[in-house]
């Protein structure tokens, strides 16, 4: 049936799209105005601007009228679900079944990136750092991920402040830790012993204090970047070491890092005795200079007598007297005669009961020897 007395509307009176167009020239007798979803169909882009046409409908069957309206409303439809919005994933507070872990059931990068997240929390200032689950866990910043573990964490330049997370212990298979220059305070982590697999710890460029704690310095390949660090030092460098030849002497081990973390770190212009500070020792205590050990039951036990007066003759210590011999409960002879010590005689010497001989004249000390 052909149309040919009236023109066809639908969907009623045209929308106000706010878009200014070309008036419409007169309309012709016969005019046909096809909308779809508030969209007049017979409105075109050009240039820019909106141009308003007619479609003659004379010699228009209505079927014709039906199936064009239908292929608009397709193409509608298909535009609608082409701009559908991006749907809003959740940030959660733990990476299992998060957008983080691509398999649900890799229970180890699961814990990875929990551990991860719990550093992330005690670091104060993290706005560098994009973890979230919202986003895999490859595509974290300065986090490797080989197969299923995280086996790199590079963190250097972050302006990270707080202390180092005692929860990066967790991460079992990381190889490389950088820390390398942030705004890093307080100790080592015990923690961070447990990580077996590391070889690469870079921790300077932070403001660290404390020991750093045996497991990380036994093993030779993490030595470069920790030795020299101010404020850090080897608190138990004897244990299972060559200086105590027995390493069940807990006495002497503890006499042993005394020595070097407290009485060698004070005095200065010591630079020539031998007593090893290499990692590992590589020279028994029983050879350091001016230490003579005193007998146990069945081996020496303790160090009885330390000896530097105006030692190899020719170069004196200076500095002051380091209050930690004092802690050397077993010395029975303390001798630091003819050297250039300086300031007040340490007050916890009176702590040494055992001690029968003790000679500091010839020094720049002051006070009086401890009763």
């Amino acid at each position: 049936m052909t149309n040919q007395n009236h023109s066809v509307e639908l969907e009623g009176d045209e929308p106000q799209l706010g878009v200014p167009h070309s008036p419409s020239p007169p309309p012709p007798p016969y005019k046909c105005s096809i909308w779809m979803r508030g969209v007049p169909m017979n409105r075109a882009t050009r240039g820019g601007a909106w141009l308003k046409g007619v479609l003659p409908t004379r010699g228009i069957s209505l079927a014709a009228l039906i199936v064009i309206s239908s292929a608009f409303t397709i193409i509608a439809l298909m535009l609608t679900i082409g701009s559908a919005p991006t749907p809003v994933i959740a940030q959660t507070t733990s990476c299992a079944n998060s957008v983080a872990i691509p398999d649900p059931e890799d229970s180890n990068l699961v814990n990875d990136c929990n551990a991860l997240l719990a550093a992330a929390a005690q670091l104060t200032d993290t706005t560098g750092l994009n973890w979230e689950t919202t986003r895999v866990i490859t595509a974290w910043n300065g986090v490797t991920v080989t197969m299923t573990r995280v086996t790199g964490l590079d963190l250097s330049n972050q302006n990270l402040t707080g202390t180092i997370p005692a929860v990066l212990g967790d991460l079992s298979a990381l190889t490389t830790l950088s820390l390398y220059s942030n705004t890093l305070t307080g100790t080592l982590p015990a923690e961070l012993g447990k990580l077996s697999n590391l070889t690469q710890l870079y921790i300077r460029g932070n403001t660290l204090s404390g020991c750093i704690p045996h497991a990380l310095h036994s093993r030779s390949t993490l030595v470069s970047d920790t030795v020299n660090l101010p404020g850090l030092r080897y608190c138990s460098v004897c244990a299972n070491s060559i200086a105590v030849p027995d390493p069940e002497n807990d006495n002497l081990v503890a006499e042993c890092n005394i020595l070097l973390n407290d009485v060698k770190d004070t005095l200065r212009g010591t630079a020539s005795l031998n007593w090893d500070t290499t990692v590992p020792i590589t020279s028994p205590i029983t050879s350091w200079q001016g230490i003579t050990l005193g007998p146990g039951p069945t081996t020496y036990t303790y160090v009885s007598s330390l000896a530097l007066p105006n030692y190899l003759g020719n170069q004196r210590l200076n500095g002051s007297i380091p209050a930690a011999l004092g802690t050397l409960t077993n010395l029975q002879t303390l001798s630091l005669w003819s050297n250039n010590l300086t300031g007040e005689i340490s007050a916890e010497l009176g702590n040494l009961s055992n001690l029968t001989i003790l000679w500091l004249h010839n020094n720049h000390t002051d006070g009086h020897h401890p009763g």
